[in-house]
């Protein structure tokens, strides 16, 4: 009977044992993918604030107030004999405080008090500093305005410096470090100012204050129901930030560490980070750490850092852990009790577990409306209701983010639709003027009848550079416009013969016309301005070079595609998602608004406009017409 009862307690034990070693490792999968979810729910929100303020930097690029301050300065320092002299030795007075009449000057300027006024501007909205400091220089490299004294007058022997003028089309964004003049740990931003037509006029850089991202490590931390510890740490396994305390000064011997963060490459959860994309692991001392990484924000350079959730793993198993020792208690005193209470257990917790499992996969794939039922008081039942909880958050946070994102979208259609209106204003006010001087070129060419070749080459000159404006203007105002459509039934064939007799082309190039035809009903003046900016760009991508342009015309499910190949260079793989942006050109006298004007004549029609390459071809689809 003794026997038996051995037996029995022990089969028991070791059969509990074996289903709490289960329930763990479901237990452990779905506490750490759900740790892995909102950690990069978290990183994403860090990088999108981090986008949205480098925005908020390179604003300043276009602000007119900022534009007359570095031109007045340019035009300035053109006219300063000896300016190298000039420069190198204000640089060294101001590195050695020599001359302080003069920083203060600058540091009171207009120009510097309005960096300040836009500096509270970006910050949030606790009215905390984002950008600890700002400044700007001129062509030359020099400072012209700053927020506060900066170690150096003369800029452009900077890393910073030289890296910002090769980050043509965007922002540079510098690495971690600890800045000296602002005494905060930061990124550097860079951008370049240019004037209209991308002519080099100065630098804005700003020093981003990492402190400013915190709360987001904070907000995570109160909303798992675990102590955790947050660590937000660089590509070379250096930390950030973390919610322990504020990054604290770091021992003078090492001098990476005297630069920025602790040196936590070497644990291996941050390995881990360092070479995969998220995960979760037990490790020394039974921890318990999930580590995510989301890939690089909307500029180029990618940020390339790390965000690690340190558990109390006793605090997170706290619940399996009472359990057994429950189990073993019961087992070693009496063995029916033992197999009731293991049934019960496996029925009671197991089934929690996987919901809570089913519950963790769907929020993995984004579905934020599931409920966990609590059907219980105890420990799981908690769980549960905590795990709700914070669904709820999630999604009330992710929810709160996307009207953000609405309400910017239409703070930025409000701005551009006032943009747009002032350029047509504006594209309207120089039609007049120009057609006087278009007038006066050609009374000038018919009055002297014997010109000599300088001033038949003036007024060719000056023919040439008002047809550019012309053309420049129209291209302005095709795209600030929306006109109704006037819309009749036209042959596609026709159209394009008649934009090919509009465009002279050289002998160098051959036109292949479409074999077939097809009517559509269409504004033909809008569409036709779509084909002649198509086919003035392949025109100017062959170039001098011999080339042919082929134009075909094919049924298309429900539409006719009208499509554009030529033999040229074609486009890079980098601009193919820019080409129909406004404001994006490879050229130098483009206005960057042709294929985004043929995009909105075109959607307009209820059709659509797609580019392909290899070769590179222009497709345009509108509604087939049944005839």
């Amino acid at each position: 009977m003794v026997l038996i009862f051995v037996i029995m307690t022990a089969c028991y034990v070791i059969g509990a044992f074996i289903s709490i070693e289960i329930i763990s490792e479901q237990f452990t999968d779905t506490v750490g993918a759900y740790s892995v979810q909102v950690t990069k729910t978290t990183l994403t929100s860090i990088y999108g604030r981090i986008d949205d303020k480098i925005d908020d930097l390179s604003s300043l690029t276009i602000d007119s107030d900022v534009l007359n301050s570095v031109n007045t300065s340019n035009f300035n320092f053109g006219k300063i004999e000896n300016r190298d002299e000039y420069i190198s030795k204000i640089d060294s007075d101001w590195k050695a405080k020599k001359n302080p009449e003069f920083v203060s000057d600058i540091l009171s300027n207009s120009l510097s008090l309005y960096l300040k006024k836009k500096q509270k501007q970006i910050g949030d909205d606790d009215d905390r500093r984002i950008y600890s400091e700002i400044f700007i220089t001129n062509q030359y490299g020099v400072t012209i305005g700053s927020t506060g004294r900066t170690s150096d007058y003369l800029q452009s022997d900077e890393e910073w410096y030289q890296n910002t003028l090769i980050e043509k089309d965007r922002a540079w964004i510098g690495k971690p470090e600890y800045d000296e003049s602002s005494k905060s740990y930061s990124i550097d931003v860079g951008v370049r100012i240019t004037d209209d037509v991308g002519n080099f006029l100065g630098v804005i850089k700003g020093v981003y204050d990492l402190k400013s991202i915190k709360d987001e490590l904070d907000t995570l931390q109160n909303n798992i129901p675990y102590r955790n510890t947050l660590y937000l740490v660089d590509e070379n396994g250096y930390s950030i930030l973390s919610t322990i305390s504020e990054t604290e000064p770091l021992p003078e011997n090492d001098l990476n560490l005297k630069e920025f963060g602790t040196n936590l490459s070497d644990l291996e959860p941050v390995k881990q980070a360092l070479v995969k994309d998220s995960g979760f692991l037990m490790w020394s001392d039974n921890r318990f750490t999930t580590y995510s990484v989301v890939p690089e924000s909307k500029y180029d350079e990618k940020l390339g850092w790390s965000l690690l959730q340190d558990l109390d793993r006793n605090d997170v198993f706290a619940p399996l852990t009472n359990l057994n020792n429950s189990i073993m208690v019961v087992g070693i005193l009496v063995v029916t009790l033992s197999a009731v209470m293991g049934i019960y257990f496996s029925r009671t917790i197991s089934k929690p577990l996987e919901l809570l499992h089913l519950a963790t996969d769907d929020l993995s794939k984004g579905n934020l409306d599931h409920q966990i039922p609590v059907q219980s008081n105890d420990e799981l039942g908690k769980l549960a209701e905590s795990f709700n909880m914070m669904i709820r958050d999630v999604k009330k946070k992710l929810d709160l983010e996307k009207e953000l994102i609405k309400t910017q979208e239409r703070n930025k259609e409000e701005k551009f639709s006032v943009i747009g209106e002032l350029a047509s204003r504006i594209a309207h006010d120089l039609r007049n003027p120009l057609s006087t001087i278009r007038n006066c070129c050609e009374l000038l060419s018919q009055l002297q009848v014997n010109q000599d070749e300088k001033s038949k080459r003036y007024i060719s000159l000056m023919n040439r550079s008002i047809n550019r404006m012309t053309s420049q203007i129209d291209g302005v105002l095709n795209y600030v416009r929306t006109t109704p459509l006037s819309k009749t039934k036209e042959s596609c064939l026709d159209m394009i013969k008649f934009v090919i007799e509009s465009n002279p082309i050289s002998e160098n190039i051959r036109v292949s016309l479409p074999k077939n035809d097809a009517i559509v009903l269409c504004d033909s003046q809008k569409i036709e301005v779509v084909f002649t900016n198509i086919f003035r760009n392949a025109i100017q991508v062959l170039g001098d070079a011999p080339g042919t342009i082929k134009i075909d015309i094919l049924e298309h499910a429900g539409f006719v595609m009208i499509e554009f190949e030529d033999s040229g260079s074609g486009i890079s793989e980098q601009n193919l998602e820019k080409v129909f942006e406004p404001l994006f050109t490879t050229k130098q006298e483009g206005t960057g608004l042709g294929l985004s004007s043929c995009k909105n004549i075109v959607e307009q029609h209820g059709g659509k406009i797609d580019v392909k390459l290899n070769p590179t071809r222009f497709q345009v689809y509108l509604p087939s017409l049944i005839t």
